[in-house]
């Protein structure tokens, strides 16, 4: 549907439709509200009929993971777009859909379908046309090595450039490759997805293999060196593949080693096309050099484009138009736009900003509605850790200025409370939500339950417990249990009223512990288990009851997994549920519905902890690189913290909204905003505040030792 209205994209401005991409996407041109640099802004489209969104969400959401993929450091290409950001937002024409989008770098010269009519068969070098499938190839021969299959290979998902032919004096254009809501891991098998002429026969029966590839782009270089589409309904009387170059343009086109590579290259049986694209497009160049090195008398050879499209783009090149023209050639159908061209947003690739994001899985999870996202904030680099004055409050990165390289930090005030002998260090420190009472868990002994007035209740009826969390009432606590005893993983809840468990187990096909679990203030109980969260409302159970199916369940990518504790947080309102993975996303639920997701995929560390301010405002996260996040979800703001250390885990005061990130040598304190933290104290590995501002951590010589301090 073409909308009336633009979307709101934050960091973005001045959106005007661009174009509308193949029945899927928006195309809108605005700019960069921070450098006003020009961009291109990709956003998925409502189909039409409501049982194509599943289709729509996952065809995108796949364009965006490889796009990530393809934009990190040690993944950029330099004949591969590269995305600068992503996210989610509202669509224009309906305010209950949220929409995923990619954004990309302007450039105004487009695809390489655009310069068809400039009938390159005819006037350009074949040296230059080898050229751009050398490009095209080593661009996709980059994504076969990461097992990535583009599907779509064809002139309008190469967008152009003219290069400076001064520096590349064998080199006119430069391209990019573009596109990739078709990709697919290759050895997979899906319906037959592309554009008609361009697939091949293997891709025609959902086998995703990276020969399709190679077909594709020789059904490209024949369009480029003989001006003939491939057939296909639009084009019913083009010629057919097999049909010798040397015959379609024989007047510049004589080598017979030039059909043999073509021929090869779009053989019926895969096995028999060459190894690779690139081997394809090197045997291809090779050929016409042979060719070019021993021309028929008489044949006219350009070294340069003459047509007006390109010459404009030269303008500021010493350039000569040469004297004549090879002449037309009879046969060479008038150009035509190909279907589906793709919009133009190309960069060189050393103006890209890189995107860091983490591998893709090798397979996608399934999606489902709830699944829906809106809006990522831009995203700002974490900067060095710089130890901060104690007179100095720095609340952005515009703010830090150069201090002293060794941390000079006061002690935080706090007063010791008591101290409690462990049988060994904890796994989990968990405050019930009355703040009466922390409970610990260890991986070889039974939990403890510390209250305030140091009485200690060990829970003799779990033999282990590798993390725990409480019921908003403080009255049940769940307990993650796998052991020899339960290898596929449990659930358990204990009521510490009656002493006994409360309801029926929840068991799992698991072999791992289960560290995502936490309770909502509206009792909604939610797990992470393997790539997918399922969450109960606990409010409808009764005692000693089994737990029904699961009220909903998000599925995530197959990389987005919790190997850490205190990673899966409800915000203290109930109004968010944040997830931290290992690959380095982070994203929030918004119930009741789940409807509402927020999330940043762009961080090279494992998250560490998760914790929410008091307004539940503020998602503060900890990474395994000595930084912390501060994501205001209202305001869309992040502000950037570093760490003398690598954090193991955050809390936030709900009384002060202080800030204490743990380490393996201590304690650091810090307001939210803070470029750094401004006082420590000791302490080790856990720290945990709670309603009534009492901080829990472990005694700095001895991790077996748990301290409750007071603010």
């Amino acid at each position: 549907m073409i909308p009336s209205s633009t979307p709101f994209i934050a960091g973005y401005k001045d959106l005007r439709l661009f174009s509308k991409q193949g029945g899927m996407g928006l195309i809108y041109h605005g700019h960069d509200e921070n450098t006003d640099e020009e961009v291109i802004i990709k956003l998925m489209d409502l189909p039409r009929d409501v049982q194509d969104y599943p289709t729509y969400l996952r065809r995108f959401t796949r364009e965006t993971d490889v796009a990530n993929l393809l934009a990190a450091d040690h993944h950029q290409h330099e004949h591969v777009l590269a995305a600068i950001d992503h996210g989610d937002t509202l669509h224009p024409t309906d305010e209950h859909h949220a929409v995923p989008y990619l954004v990309y770098p302007y450039i105004a010269h487009g695809s390489l379908s655009n310069i068809l009519s400039d009938k390159p068969w005819q006037n350009w070098s074949l040296l230059h046309i080898a050229d751009i499938i050398i490009q095209a190839a080593t661009g996709l021969f980059h994504l076969h090595k990461l097992r990535i299959v583009h599907q779509d290979v064809k002139p309008g998902n190469f967008l152009w450039s003219p290069t400076n032919t001064v520096q590349h004096s064998a080199r006119r254009i430069h391209i990019w490759l573009i596109d990739f809501g078709t990709a697919e891991w290759e050895g997979e098998t899906i319906s037959p997805i592309g554009t008609e002429g361009y697939i091949a026969p293997e891709q025609a029966l959902g086998h995703i293999e990276c020969s399709a590839d190679q077909y594709a782009l020789a059904v490209m270089a024949r369009l480029l060196l003989t001006g003939y589409q491939p057939p296909s309904t639009r084009h019913p009387t083009a010629p057919p593949l097999d049909m010798d170059l040397t015959q379609l343009n024989h007047k510049r086109l004589y080598a017979q080693e030039l059909d043999h590579v073509m021929h090869k290259a779009l053989a019926q049986d895969p096995d028999e096309r060459f190894g690779s694209v690139l081997a394809f497009a090197q045997a291809l160049q090779k050929a016409i050099l042979q060719q070019e090195e021993q021309p028929p008398s008489g044949t006219h050879h350009t070294s340069f484009p003459a047509s007006p499209l390109l010459r404009e783009s030269f303008q500021s090149v010493d350039y000569q138009a040469p004297t004549e023209r090879a002449p037309s050639i009879d046969l060479l159908p008038p150009p035509q736009k190909e279907a589906n061209s793709s919009a133009s947003y190309p960069l060189p690739p050393q103006q890209t900003p890189p995107l860091h994001t983490l591998p893709l899985p090798p397979e996608s999870a399934p999606l489902s509605r709830h699944d829906i996202p809106i809006v990522m904030p831009p995203i700002l680099s974490p900067v060095p850790h710089q130890p901060v004055n104690e007179t100095l409050s720095l609340k952005s990165p515009a703010q830090r200025v150069p201090l002293h390289s060794t941390p000079s930090l006061p002690l935080f005030p706090l007063q010791k409370l008591f101290t409690v002998q462990l049988p060994n260090r904890p796994t989990t420190l968990s405050w019930s939500p009355d703040g009466t009472t922390v409970a610990c868990t260890f991986h070889k002994d039974a939990p403890r339950l510390i209250y305030n007035n140091q009485r200690v209740e060990t829970l003799s009826s779990f033999t282990y417990g590798h993390c725990a969390c409480w019921s908003p009432d403080s009255r049940l606590l769940a307990i993650s249990i796998c052991n020899d005893d339960h290898p596929q993983g449990e659930l358990r809840f204990w009521d510490r009223n009656s002493a006994r468990e409360y309801y029926q187990p929840l068991q799992f096909q698991q072999s791992t512990p289960i560290y995502g679990l936490d309770w909502s203030r509206n009792n909604l109980f939610a797990i992470w288990l393997e790539n997918e969260l399922f969450i109960w409302d606990c409010a409808t159970l009764s005692p000693h009851a089994q737990f029904p199916p699961s009220l909903f369940s998000l599925p995530l990518s197959s990389n987005m997994r919790c190997d850490r504790r205190s990673t899966l947080r409800w915000s203290p309102d109930g109004t968010w549920l944040a997830a931290g993975a290992n690959n380095g996303t982070v994203t929030c639920w918004r119930p009741p519905h789940l409807f509402t997701r927020r999330e940043k995929q762009s961080f090279p560390k494992s998250i560490a902890s998760l914790s929410w301010s008091p307004d539940s405002t503020t998602l503060a996260v900890a990474f395994a690189n000595k930084q912390v996040m501060c994501w205001n979800l209202h305001t869309d703001s992040i502000i950037w913290e570093s760490l003398p250390e690598r954090p193991t885990m955050l809390s936030i005061s709900p009384q002060t909204a202080q800030l204490v990130a743990a380490t393996g040598k201590g304690l650091y304190f810090s307001a939210l905003g803070d470029a750094a933290p401004n006082a420590c104290q000791a302490g080790q590995f856990h720290a945990a505040w709670s309603s009534t501002n009492k901080l829990a951590t472990l005694d700095p010589h001895n991790d077996e030792v748990l301290v409750i301090w007071q603010g």
